[in-house]
């Protein structure tokens, strides 16, 4: 399972997120060559599982949206 990044909005400035890694012990790389001469396995295991939590703050005033200015000729 790849990484995956939760955020929910607080308020307008203020964000809560959460990002998990390998929530089921699942990363693993496996590699397998067969030849005339060669006979190999390769297995490969990350262990550990991260949970990251975290705050986001936006510092200055949101940007305005411009008001929209387009008009149609007569």
């Amino acid at each position: 399972m790849p990484d995956r990044t939760y955020r929910h909005r607080l308020v307008d400035n203020l964000s809560i997120f959460i990002t998990v890694s390998d929530l089921f012990n699942g990363q693993r790389f496996v590699r397998y060559a067969n030849a005339t001469t060669l006979d190999q396995f390769y297995l490969h295991t990350q262990s550990g599982r991260v949970v990251y939590v975290g705050l986001s703050w936006l510092f200055g005033a949101p940007k305005k949206a411009k008001a929209a200015s387009f008009e149609y000729e007569q």
